[in-house]
């Protein structure tokens, strides 16, 4: 599907991160060429000369600065109105990223849960049905529907896994309800948020929430999610807490007057391939748009796809994300808030984006054992046979649990070792949280014993004493994963989704806990192997790890984000890169195999050594 004038985006590059009045400034004082920033006007203009859009508008920044701003076409061909940088589109699905913001400045403010079911806001979800199988007229079969085996969540809209459709989705085996409902994508609004939102819960979902993923109208629910909690239409809230904050003061869901002279005309292809002006509703297969003279809805703002804007004011909101969620001083979200919305929210799904070679842990199987239905999205062994499998389930569930039941759920993976996690920092923040770990040890070492499988104990981010060290070792465990105080705070995490006493919690337990590189030093000689994964992101850390007395490293985080913004291709470029560098800190430490880097001497300084001296142990 093209639509020619740039309907769905503004024409922005991939460094795209404007903002409305920044200084220009001469590329090359912030790292840029000159020369190929200057091939971007004749690109853009050729698909203007061919006919492929009308106009476009493409503004660049590095460091805060603009580096280039170009315009060219024309936003009206037919009264020769030319593209200016404040012409106004329609934005479309870009309205989802400020709707989700929207929807985490309430989860920060303690008045919604990502856990929470969307039933608790909106009764309409309390009862969804699941789309199993399509009936065959000509047998006279119908459709097979089954309860869902939960609740939709935030979470599951926010990430596109509940199981809600677009009508233009031909993919969805659920698309024909939503066509036989005429329910709007939120391009033609009609009637309110409120009442197309109902028509959606009234569809069955295609799969059980949690279990794929499907574009779809989940965010238009999240924007009648915002109006519920926050007690404002949507349109006014996101202008009084995102949209005048950032000064993104040409964005709307319904254009003013004094604005419609600046809003672009969107065009689609006529007879003979050339652009002609849509119509005011114009269907392009199953999705139908409003065309020539469109300026919104004063009373349907779609979530998922109802703001007008600028490519400043936009290029603002984005600046705003890589800022960490504040701009000139406004704050909107917390960095930690950020750092969530761009973690891969589908890197459970299989097939296994990280390719064969490549060890990868399972998230916890608290999920897989609670709602059989969704067994298949861990089942990674088919996709990847020759890699390193970790199974994972927390302690309080595995002492919950009989053995053969742990078994059973690590050989549905096909999983060389279990991993039970020790997290009882994070579980504390949870507003539900598991917080019995009554009978642990006892647990560890009823599993060394029942199970055929090496007993991984992980550490999630608070380290390990060497007094626990001990009495693990005692229980037969063999090897520790320690991630330690210094990677990936899980408290932190737990805190942006906790309630006010929570949350008041986790603020303060944030930063607690032993650093990995202490914990390495204080089990050393008890026997056990120890695996730190915790802050390690370049080949020298891994030296580092080995030479305190890791025998192993484990990284998640640089690899996801390399997988991210580049694919298969860049993690494992970034993979390569971590090894470089291994091998140089054994050639410059004279270490000829990872035994003799264990082995090499090491300085402490720093914050390393005060905590060692105030432990007594330097």
């Amino acid at each position: 599907m093209r639509l020619p004038h740039l309907l769905w985006c503004l024409a922005l590059l991939p460094t795209l991160l404007a903002a409305q009045g920044p200084p220009r400034t001469r590329p090359e004082l912030v790292g840029m060429s000159s020369a190929r920033l200057a091939r971007l006007r004749p690109a853009l203009q050729a698909y203007v000369d061919s006919g492929q859009v009308a106009g476009a508008v493409a503004i660049v920044l590095r460091r805060g600065r603009v580096v280039a701003l170009d315009t060219v076409g024309w936003a009206d061909l037919e009264a020769h109105l030319p593209m200016r940088s404040n012409t106004i589109f329609r934005i479309a699905s870009m309205t989802k990223a400020v709707t989700s913001v929207g929807v985490m400045m309430l989860i920060e403010e303690g008045k919604l849960s990502l856990d929470d079911p969307v039933s608790k806001y909106l009764p309409a979800f309390k009862s969804e049905r699941v789309l199993v199988a399509l009936g065959d007229s000509a047998k006279g079969t119908r459709d097979s529907l089954v309860p869902a085996a939960r609740q939709i969540t935030v979470h599951d809209l926010l990430t596109h896994r509940s199981g809600i459709a677009y009508v233009f989705a031909d993919e969805a085996p659920n698309v024909g309800y939503y066509r036989r409902a005429a329910i709007t994508d939120g391009l033609v609004p009609r009637g309110t948020v409120s009442e197309t939102v109902d028509q959606i819960a009234a569809q069955p979902l295609a799969f059980q929430p949690g279990t794929k993923w499907q574009y779809g109208l989940n965010t238009d629910v999240l924007g009648r999610l915002i109006e519920v909690i926050s007690g404002l239409p949507l349109d006014r809230f996101l202008t009084e807490r995102i949209l005048r904050p950032l000064r993104m003061n040409h964005t709307y869901c319904y254009v003013p007057d004094e604005e419609t002279g600046l809003i672009a005309v969107p065009y689609t292809f006529g007879e003979g391939g050339r652009l002609r002006p849509m119509d005011p509703v114009q269907p392009i297969g199953h999705l139908v748009v409003s065309g020539k003279g469109s300026r919104g809805s004063r009373t349907y703002c779609s979530g998922g796809a109802g703001l007008y804007s600028t490519a400043p004011d936009y290029a603002r909101f984005l600046r705003m994300l890589e800022n960490g969620g504040e701009l000139d001083g406004v704050r909107i979200v917390s960095p930690k808030t950020v750092e969530l919305m761009t973690a891969s929210a589908t890197s459970d799904l299989s097939p296994s984006p990280m390719g064969p070679g490549i060890g990868f842990g399972l998230g916890s199987q608290r999920a897989m054992h609670r709602t059989p239905a969704l067994a298949h999205t861990f089942a990674v062994r088919d996709h990847a046979p020759t890699t390193l499998v970790l199974a994972n389930l927390g302690l309080v569930q595995a002492t919950a649990l009989p053995s053969a039941d742990v078994e059973r759920l690590a050989r549905a993976v096909g999983a060389d070792a279990v991993c039970i996690h020790l997290n009882p920092a994070q579980e504390m923040i949870q507003a539900n949280g598991d917080r019995d770990f009554r009978h642990g040890l006892a647990t560890l070492a009823r599993l060394v014993r029942d199970l055929p499988l090496p007993v991984i104990v992980k550490e999630t981010g608070c380290g390990v004493s060497r007094g626990v060290g001990e009495r693990l070792k005692h229980a037969g465990i063999g090897t520790v994963d320690v991630s330690g105080a210094g990677g990936t705070s899980w408290v932190k995490v737990e805190t942006l989704r906790a309630g006010s006493r929570e949350r008041e919690l986790g603020e303060q337990f944030a930063d607690w806990g032993i650093p990995t590189a202490a914990t390495l030093l204080g089990l050393r000689g008890l026997g056990l192997d120890v695996i730190a994964s915790g802050g390690i992101r370049t080949g020298l850390d891994v030296a580092k790890t080995i030479a305190l007395g890791a025998r192993a490293a484990g990284i998640a985080l640089p690899v996801f984000r390399a997988y991210r913004e580049g694919g298969v291709d860049a993690a494992a470029a970034y993979v390569e890169r971590l090894v470089d560098g291994l091998r140089l800190a054994m050639v410059l430490t004279g270490s000829r195999d990872l035994e003799a880097l264990g082995r090499t001497p090491v300085v402490l300084g720093g914050r390393l050594r005060h905590w060692l001296v105030g432990e007594g142990g330097a």
